[in-house]
């Protein structure tokens, strides 16, 4: 999507048609909005959040009525660490893209709106910017972490396992949504 200046809404601008329909097909891309955009920012959160999620109580609706499938939704999830995490993913939003905060008791990372921001009450202004210099490289993208597993058998930071977990999350999420109750994990079967 494109950033603030120039704010597009899949749904709003009704964007899925011809290839991209698949995206509006609840049956061929299992899930609307969330299933697409939240499937990020539940797959990053247990790492973030020092944790496995315990319960997830979601609002998952059609606000633009634009496509036959979700297109709004906020999730909450808490994890066996106590900490809580927000999913607040749309094809509604006009604000650009969606950004990940992460408060915690000793500061905040944010990311998503033209830049990075990084606070913590251990470091000083000139230790912050020292860290943030000098902080290592990051990871090679998933894509190409799995075509270098196939190319030349290396490992992998992501696991089948971790598909699997997200996939019962945003079940879960989804089921929530649909009961109106917060739904435990791991789900049964």
């Amino acid at each position: 999507m494109d950033g603030p200046a120039g704010a597009h809404s899949g749904a709003l601008d009704r964007w899925f048609g011809g290839p991209s329909a698949w995206f509006a097909d609840r049956k061929r891309a299992g899930g609307g909005g969330l299933f697409d955009l939240g499937c990020h920012q539940m797959d990053i959160l247990p790492w973030l959040m020092g944790g496995d999620p315990r319960r997830v109580t979601a609002i998952i609706n059609n606000f633009s009525n634009a496509y036959p499938i979700d297109d709004n939704s906020a999730t909450l999830i808490e994890f066996d660490s106590k900490a809580i995490g927000v999913v607040d993913v749309s094809w509604v939003h006009r604000s650009g893209f969606n950004m990940v905060e992460l408060y915690g008791t000793e500061g905040s990372i944010a990311w998503g709106h033209g830049g990075f921001h990084f606070q913590t009450r251990k470091l000083d202004d000139a230790g912050r910017e020292r860290y943030l210099q000098q902080r290592p490289a990051g990871l090679p993208s998933p894509f190409e972490q799995w075509v270098n597993a196939i190319l030349d058998g290396a490992p992998t930071t992501i696991t089948i396992q971790d598909g699997r977990n997200l996939t019962e999350l945003l079940q879960a999420a989804y089921r929530s949504a649909e009961s109106g109750q917060a739904v435990v994990l791991p789900l049964e079967s």
